[in-house]
């Protein structure tokens, strides 16, 4: 087996094949996103800007990952389990594709390659999508990162598309919560389970609004809303409650629309009844598993989950803890009470003097904007004006609720700044937007 130790992340190629992809890649970017917005000079400076921050921080990431942190990051551990998978095709001649994928025991046996030498399942699932992709950009480390960075800037963009949508006064403020956060750019600009499941809840966006929003019901609509919300599943299961914000986003839609003041009543009393009854049942039925796909979606096991995320310590980004107190996973009453101390870690935190590592500055300078940003909206709204316009307002008060939710939970299972960096990613652009 090779180790991570062994292996030159940066090779002599690359000066070639790093601006020969990167070329690629723009002119792509130009094609496909650029080209849409030329009535918009600001917009397509944002653009241009996101797409070079990107390649910025694929770069930076892997330097400070290799050198500065001697290599100890879970990027650069899935990637070494790749070449590790790669070596067994190579060298075994029982060794195929298809056991790979469907039929683990064989390959176990025909390779002698365990499979929980990758992790948990949602670590080797990062290693399994990604092999294919490896021969592609010839075994090059850093092109496949800024290919995935890449996508997930598209990712981002379908965001942004729906975020303008919404709001076609907000082009500029889209563009800047969609595309150009700089935590969020950071942790998705590379080889982690982060870009994967950004690139599914970006595209998984974009699918439901056209389907049920915009109402375009197709085959390939269709079929993208279940991969990228299969995406989501195999690689941060959690992020799956934004699903929820969905539902309440088309039901609230179809409820504005309606005319009559009794249907109107009609719809929303059976609208939320079926909410609450779904979430109850489903609640009662996750209470009461211990294993299996739908057990990770219990409160007490998220903290599990999150712990386990990681290949090996992830020593980038990693920070000061925080304490919430002693907190009953399964008492509402204990977790509403951490609510305000976990969204303030969240959205706020941490603060400049709380930044003990030079990475973390990103992060604290990051919610400093954010922070400023809320006393602004307050500020300007004078604060009942604030929930008035969100409560107005479907799309917004739908994924408000996602972000109070998702902002409240996480931080309660990983109460550490460092790991929160990652965490927080899918709830960011909706926060910063609604601001």
């Amino acid at each position: 087996m090779i180790d991570r130790y062994q292996i030159s992340f940066f090779q002599i190629q690359d000066i070639i094949l790093l601006p020969f992809w990167v070329f690629i890649f723009y002119t792509l970017y130009k094609k496909w996103v650029i080209k849409d917005e030329v009535n918009f000079p600001t917009v397509v400076k944002l653009f241009k800007i996101a797409f070079f921050f990107r390649l910025f921080c694929t770069i930076f990431h892997a330097l400070i990952a290799i050198y500065y942190y001697d290599k100890v990051s879970d990027s650069l551990g899935y990637f070494t389990d790749v070449l590790n998978i790669q070596t067994q095709f190579a060298n075994n001649p029982k060794a195929n594709l298809f056991d790979f994928y469907f039929d683990r025991d064989a390959f176990e046996y025909n390779t002698g390659m365990e499979f929980n030498s990758l992790g948990a399942t949602v670590t080797a699932n990062v290693s399994l999508l990604t092999t294919p992709l490896s021969y592609i950009f010839f075994n090059s480390y850093i092109c496949l990162s800024f290919f995935l960075s890449f996508v997930a800037l598209l990712a981002c963009h379908k965001l942004y598309i729906v975020f303008s949508n919404v709001f076609p006064s907000c082009k500029i403020e889209s563009a800047i919560a969609a595309m150009l956060l700089p935590g969020l750019t950071f942790w998705s600009a590379i080889l982690l389970k982060d870009t994967y499941s950004l690139i599914g809840l970006g595209f998984s966006m974009w699918f439901f609004w056209k389907l049920f929003i915009v109402r375009k019901i197709s085959i390939i609509n269709i079929l993208g809303f279940l991969v990228s919300l299969s995406l989501m599943y195999s690689f941060k299961p959690y992020i799956l409650v934004i699903s929820i914000s969905y539902i309440l986003w088309f039901g609230l839609s179809v409820y504005k629309k309606i005319k009559s003041s009794f249907l109107k009543f009609f719809s929303l009393i059976a609208f939320f009844s079926v909410l609450i009854l779904v979430l109850s049942l489903a609640l009662k039925e996750l209470s009461n598993l211990e294993t299996g796909p739908l057990a990770t979606y219990k409160l007490e096991n998220i903290g599990e989950q999150l712990a386990s995320n990681t290949y090996q310590s992830e020593t980038i980004g990693g920070g000061s803890n925080f304490s919430l107190g002693n907190i009953d996973f399964n008492s509402p009453a204990s977790i509403a009470a951490a609510a305000p101390r976990a969204l303030s870690s969240v959205y706020f935190q941490p603060f400049i003097w709380e930044a003990t590592k030079p990475i973390m500055l990103l992060s604290a300078l990051e919610s400093l904007l954010i922070f400023y940003l809320f006393l602004y909206a307050m500020f300007k709204t004078k604060i009942f004006g604030f929930f008035g316009i969100i409560f107005k307002n479907p799309f917004l008060l739908s994924f408000f609720i996602f972000c109070l939710f998702f902002g409240t939970i996480v931080p309660i299972a990983a109460p550490n700044f460092g790991t929160l960096a990652r965490y927080k990613i899918p709830c960011m652009p909706f926060m910063v937007f609604i601001y």
